[in-house]
């Protein structure tokens, strides 16, 4: 593939979803790459989708292998319920999800499957911070590209 899985998925929840936005937009909810902003000049209610251990399931007849890719989705935001339910809203979105196909850059990609891997879980209070509530979820996905 041409991008990681967690850069398909940020697009995803930007551009097919509208969930979040493009952090280059200066908009509210930012979803960001593999990071998020620290420093307290950076903004408090945010995201970030990171990559993660996958599954290697099987191998079709024709030869190919089947992966499922690991991918962690991650909010943070100054006001706990809030958060919470950015995430549950966004978590719930990708639980509708099947045999989507859409394009990044000039890449297409088919999102066969979107799994959660975890219930939403709360990881308390960035360090350092004040308030800062931090809240992750787990998926594993099927993704091909086209």
């Amino acid at each position: 593939m041409n991008y990681s899985p967690a850069s398909i998925i940020v697009y995803y929840i930007v551009n097919e979803l509208s969930k979040m936005t493009d952090p280059s937009d200066g908009d509210t909810w930012p979803l960001y790459d593999s990071f998020m902003p620290d420093g307290p000049q950076a903004e408090t209610d945010c995201g970030a989708v990171y990559d993660m251990s996958g599954v290697m399931d099987e191998r079709y007849m024709s030869g190919e292998v089947v992966a499922h890719q690991g991918v962690r989705l991650s909010i943070r935001s100054s006001d706990k319920n809030i958060g919470y339910a950015k995430i549950e809203d966004i978590a719930l979105a990708l639980d509708a999800v099947k045999l989507e196909t859409f394009s990044v850059g000039s890449s297409s990609y088919s999102i066969q499957n979107i799994s959660r891997a975890s219930v939403v879980e709360s990881l308390g209070v960035e360090p350092g911070t004040k308030r800062r509530y931090h809240f992750a979820v787990d998926y594993l996905l099927t993704i091909k590209e086209n």
